[in-house]
């Protein structure tokens, strides 16, 4: 299977994601996803790089926006928590 994600570690943290952490990254890059895993799986830190990833693609836009004279949009990354 090609891979999205080259690199093992993110760029904020030191922290390894697993290989099943991944893979759910990469189908949630390709497709709205809902991720269903048991209690301390990683499911926060999941949602944390796909975040991560989709910023600094937007990073990218921003800075070619902003060179062709265009105007960056923002967006916004909410979490919903049941407690």
């Amino acid at each position: 299977m090609a891979t999205l994600i080259d690199r093992r570690t993110t760029e904020a943290t030191s922290l390894l994601a697993r290989d099943y952490q991944l893979e759910l990254l990469e189908v949630a890059l390709k497709r709205n996803t809902i991720v269903v895993l048991d209690t301390g799986t990683g499911k926060t830190f999941i949602a944390i790089m796909l975040l991560q990833h989709l910023a600094n693609q937007e990073n990218n836009r921003a800075v070619s926006a902003l060179g062709s004279g265009g105007t960056p949009r923002r967006r916004l990354g909410v979490f919903l928590v049941n407690m």
